[in-house]
């Protein structure tokens, strides 16, 4: 499977669901995902560690599943840390984030421990 998905708790007894993506994500693989962040559902309002490997190729209609948040104001929007080490798949990611309006809520880190650090600090 090309994303999985797991919850966690951070020392401060933060929750946020760590996904982690490989080889080739399609529209149907991310819309589960995204299904359990709506609010009412199992994550809702958790933040949101989401580790890419380097050869993830993320497809047109995963993108735009991803960017199904913009009726969601930005304010509302979990914090998102974006673990991100391929240059070329950082910039789609990044176009995609600043499209979607989640760039006030969405930072790119080099390594986990960076981006728990900050899920942690966020509100």
């Amino acid at each position: 499977m090309p994303i999985t998905c797991t919850v966690h708790e951070s020392p401060k007894g933060r929750k946020y669901v760590r996904t982690y993506a490989s080889g080739v994500v399609t529209g149907e693989d991310a819309i589960p995902v995204m299904e359990k962040m709506k609010p009412g559902q199992d994550w809702h309002g958790y933040g949101v560690l989401s580790v890419a490997e380097p050869n993830t190729d993320l497809q047109p209609e995963a993108r735009r599943v991803f960017t199904s948040q913009q009726n969601v104001p930005v304010d509302k929007r979990p914090p998102t840390a974006m673990i991100v080490t391929s240059a070329p798949l950082r910039i789609t990611i990044s176009f995609v984030v600043r499209v979607s309006g989640s760039a006030p809520n969405t930072k790119f880190f080099g390594n986990e421990a960076e981006g728990t650090k900050w899920l942690e600090a966020e509100p």
